[in-house]
């Protein structure tokens, strides 16, 4: 990890970048267990059903292990969030995550509070962020989603993309 350019430097102590793993896909399990103020958290594991099974297994092992509850925030609830200009009009776009409905994922994102040790208070917050298509992306991405029921979410040991699948997934969330 240490020849990662962004792992050099005095920053180096506040980085943790994991591609998950068996044991928890998202790789946010030891951040959590960290208890890292802000995590911000991408999760690109399979999941044709649109399930969020990585995301399921993430919070199941985040309250067993480390008492640790996550709780995603309703819309009304970032409505409310103080938040600068220029950033709440993006806020809008974050939303409780939801299963797939249909062909489209209804989000790109999600945003929690952690609470630890059955605390009142949040001690965390963690930015979700999953891969998938909601219909809101350019012609050819939804074209090309048409045509591979399975994009964005493929297993990575199918991770040699084909060119026309890489600027794809670049504009997909």
């Amino acid at each position: 990890m240490s020849s990662l350019p962004l792992s050099t430097g005095p920053w180096r102590r506040y980085w943790y970048v994991s591609d998950g793993g068996f044991f928890d896909n998202t790789g946010m399990y030891e951040l959590i267990r960290r208890r890292v103020p802000c995590i911000v958290g991408c999760d690109a594991s399979e999941d044709p059903q649109g399930q969020l099974n990585a995301l399921g297994n993430l919070l199941r092992k985040a309250r067993t292990d480390f008492d640790a509850d996550i709780r995603f925030l309703t819309t009304a609830q970032i409505a409310s969030l103080s938040l600068p200009p220029t950033v709440k009009p993006l806020s809008e776009k974050l939303m409780k995550c939801a299963l797939r409905t249909g062909t489209f994922h209804r989000k790109h994102a999600a945003l929690a509070r952690i609470y630890y040790d059955g605390a009142d208070q949040p001690s965390g917050l963690l930015l979700y962020i999953k891969s998938g298509v909601t219909g809101d992306e350019p012609v050819d991405v939804l074209n090309y989603r048409a045509e591979h029921s399975k994009f964005p979410p493929r297993a990575n040991q199918r991770a040699v993309l084909q060119r026309s699948a890489v600027g794809k997934l670049s504009q997909a969330g």
